[in-house]
């Protein structure tokens, strides 16, 4: 925003943040330093629930002001927020002021206060807009850290149960739900609240997305005025060992985390596009590595993508593996496998292993070349043979 070209000419502006921020504070000091941004009319700013600065509505406060965004007409945020900061939201110029902004928001109250006493709380929006509002409650309790297995990446913290509070407008226009905030699985309670306007006004959803892990369905699945299954276009698993039940007919998209074994699924959407496979070693006492899952695929007509990670595996998979593989890289355009290591968790022998990798790779690449293909593949080692990408 201080660029000087972007004070004249930015239009839209996009801000996601996702990892934790612990400057948020030391920005607020900054903010009179920014200059007008004359041409802003839309502003999205979403972040993770997951953690939470104090400062998170004081910042969205002051950077929608009316002296740096004069001509602001349309606003999305997802923050954290306490009761504080909803009593202040009601006089917000953001809300009040002559811009008449149209505001979209989604925001998570921790506090052990009955649903129906924060409701009170909540704004409706200016006069121009006037949105309905729906809300949930929901117990969460992270996992404690004496799980049998561990995908890297995913926070293990033991926290005592807490009550949390979701608001947020309708139709809901960001693309996550429950990723937002807390995983499906650390959810015990759930109370989905309709509407606050009585209508019979129905939405269409722009969430596209939908997560299942630990071979739990979504708390997603609640929210009928959120989802519409034809809208569906991703599925991700996160640690499914066994077939999972979905009705989502217009996948086009799957990503298996420490889901192997979820290929076994009879279930498997034939309009599917595209699959991304990514392994842990942490996680294969949890979930196995049956190769022979992959012949699967070749049921799926409209499969052109495979990407395959896997992560500190220090042992490749065997020569029969490495066959049923190659055997499936023909009926796809777009063929990459992948060995990949966390350096913090390296407590084998990482010389050893990437030497097995290197083999394996090269071995992968003969097989490929070996088949009877009716067209020429183009194949790409990476440098250190740790890995290869296919294309036809």
């Amino acid at each position: 925003m201080s660029t000087e070209p972007l004070a004249h000419t930015l239009q839209r502006l996009y801000i996601t943040l996702n990892d934790y921020c612990n400057d948020m504070e030391y920005s607020l000091c900054d903010i009179n330093l920014l200059p007008r941004m004359k041409a802003l009319h839309t502003f999205s700013f979403t972040k993770s629930f997951i953690w939470h600065c104090i400062e998170e509505w004081k910042f969205i406060d002051a950077l929608t002001s009316s002296r740096i965004m004069p001509i602001l007409r349309r606003m999305n945020f997802s923050i954290v927020i306490d009761v504080n900061d909803l009593v202040e939201m009601n006089h917000s110029a953001l809300f009040t002021d002559f811009r008449h902004i149209d505001v979209h928001y989604t925001f998570i109250i921790n506090d052990d206060r009955s649903h129906m006493e924060l409701r009170e709380y909540i704004l409706h929006n200016n006069k121009l807009y006037s949105h309905e509002i729906a809300s949930a409650t929901f117990i969460s309790e992270c996992w404690p850290d004496n799980q049998p297995f561990k995908t890297p990446g995913q926070k293990y913290r033991t926290k005592t149960k807490s009550r949390q509070h979701l608001f947020y407008t309708l139709p809901w226009i960001f693309k996550e739900f429950f990723e937002l905030c807390v995983p499906d699985r650390c959810i015990s309670e759930l109370q989905v609240f309709t509407s606050y306007f009585q209508t019979n006004k129905i939405h269409s959803s722009r969430l596209i997305k939908l997560n299942m892990s630990d071979n739990l369905p979504s708390s997603t699945t609640f929210f009928s005025h959120l989802i519409s299954s034809n809208e569906i276009v991703e599925l991700h698993l996160l640690r499914c060992d066994r077939q999972v039940s979905v009705n989502l007919q217009n996948i086009r998209h799957l990503i298996l985390t420490d889901s192997f074994d979820s290929l076994n699924s009879s279930q498997l959407l034939r309009n599917i596009r595209s699959i991304q496979i990514t392994l842990h070693h942490q996680c294969t006492s949890f979930a196995t590595c049956d190769w022979t899952a992959l012949r699967k695929l070749s049921s799926l007509p409209e499969l052109n993508s495979l990407r395959m990670l896997l992560y500190n595996m220090h042992i490749p998979p065997d020569d029969t593996s490495c066959q049923i593989i190659a055997e499936i890289v023909p009926i796809i355009s777009d063929f990459s496998f992948c060995f990949r290591r966390h350096h913090y968790q390296a407590v084998y022998d990482v010389d050893s292993a990437e030497m097995k990798q290197s083999s394996f790779i090269e071995q992968l690449k003969n097989h490929i070349l070996a088949l009877s293909l009716n067209k020429q593949p183009y194949i790409v080692v990476e440098e250190g043979t740790s890995g290869l990408t296919v294309w036809f």
